[in-house]
C-alpha cells in the first residue's frame, strides 16, 4: 500500500508532511497509529521502498501552495501525474491524507479526465478542508420592455451551487473529514484566499480558456463549509468535529489539525476496518488537542 500526504496553502516544504519523524511529529504519530492497528506502515512508501528511491516518482509529491485557483489547478494536474505513476508501478491500495487546500487539490484531481481509470483512493483523510462552493445566480427573462425597468427582473436570484473543486465519489472508498469549530482559517480566511484567478487547463487553447472563463466566471467567488456541501458526494464522508484546547486562536486551531494527535488518529483509522464512530466507541473520545501541537 501507499499513503501520501498533501500540504495546504503556503506550506510547501513544511516538515509536518515530509520529515516529521520526531516524537511530536505528524508522521511519527501517523506511523504509530498505523502500527498500533495493523503492525505496519506505508507512509511515503511504494512496493516496500521509500518514494525517494523510486525514480519514476521523483520523491514526495508537492505543489506550489500559492493562494489562488490557478495554483490549485496546477497542483491537481501534478497530482494526477503522480497518482498515475503510482498505479503503473503497483496495483496495491492508495491512501491520501490532505490538509486545508491540499484537500481541494485532491478533489479537483479526482474529477480530471486525465486520471487513470484504474486509480482508486481506498481511503482518504481530510484535515480542516475548506469545502468550497459558489452561489449560482440567474436573472428573470423580461416578458416585455417594461420588465427591463422592474427591480424583480433586474436583480440576480440565487438558484443553486457550483463546485469548481468537485470530488468524484466513485474514485474513493471512505473519507474521514476532521475539523474544529474554532478554526477561522478553514472557512473565513480560506474564502479570502480563494478569491482570485480561476484554474485553466494547460491543454486547452487560448480561445477555449477564454470561453471557459466567460461561462464559469473570471474569478473565484467561493464560500466554504467545514463538511462536504455537495449532495452527490456526501455519502462517502465520515465527519468528526475535534475539540481544541480553549485559548487556541484561529491559526493555531488550523495548525493543530496536522499535529501529532491528528496523525495518530488518522493512522489508527486508516489501518482499521472500522468507521470513525466505531473507533471512538471502542477507544474513547479524542481528548482536546493542545495549541502547540502542530506536528512539526
Amino acid at each position: 500500500m501507499t499513503t501520501i500526504i498533501i500540504h495546504g496553502t503556503m506550506a510547501a516544504g513544511s516538515k509536518w508532511y515530509s520529515a516529521s519523524w520526531g516524537e511530536n511529529g505528524f508522521l511519527f504519530n501517523l506511523k504509530k497509529g498505523m502500527e498500533k492497528t495493523a503492525a505496519y506502515h506505508d507512509i511515503w512508501r511504494i512496493n516496500g521502498y521509500d518514494v525517494s528511491e523510486v525514480p519514476q516518482l521523483d520523491g514526495q509529491f508537492g505543489w506550489s501552495g500559492l493562494p489562488d485557483g490557478q495554483a490549485r489547478g496546477r497542483g491537481a494536474e501534478a497530482l494526477v501525474k503522480y497518482l498515475n505513476a503510482i498505479r503503473k508501478l503497483s496495483d496495491k491500495p492508495i491512501r491520501i491524507i490532505a490538509h486545508s487546500h491540499g484537500c481541494n487539490v485532491v478533489k479537483m484531481a479526482s474529477s480530471m479526465p486525465e486520471l487513470d481509470p484504474r486509480v482508486h483512493i481506498d481511503a482518504a483523510v481530510f484535515l480542516a478542508c475548506p469545502h468550497f462552493y459558489e452561489i449560482e445566480y440567474t436573472q428573470k427573462k423580461p416578458r416585455n420592455w417594461k420588465d427591463k425597468f422592474n427591480p424583480e427582473y433586474i436583480k440576480l436570484n440565487p438558484t443553486g451551487r457550483r463546485f469548481r473543486y468537485k470530488l468524484s465519489p466513485e474514485r474513493f472508498g471512505a473519507i474521514l473529514n476532521l475539523y474544529t469549530q474554532s478554526d477561522d482559517v478553514q472557512v473565513k480566511l480560506a474564502e479570502t484566499l480563494g478569491a482570485g484567478s480561476v484554474y485553466l487547463p494547460t491543454k486547452n487553447s487560448i480561445w477555449q480558456n477564454m470561453k471557459k472563463q466567460f461561462n464559469t466566471g473570471m474569478v473565484e467567488t467561493p464560500e466554504a463549509e467545514r463538511t462536504e456541501p455537495d449532495e452527490d458526494a456526501k455519502y462517502i464522508y465520515q465527519n468528526l468535529e475535534i475539540e481544541v484546547h480553549p485559548g487556541c486562536d484561529g491559526l493555531k486551531s488550523h495548525s493543530v489539525m496536522h499535529g501529532a494527535a491528528m496523525g495518530k488518529l488518522a493512522g489508527t483509522w486508516l489501518n482499521s476496518s472500522q468507521t470513525i464512530d466505531e473507533l471512538i466507541s471502542d477507544h474513547g473520545v479524542v481528548q482536546p488537542v493542545m495549541c502547540d501541537d502542530d506536528g512539526e
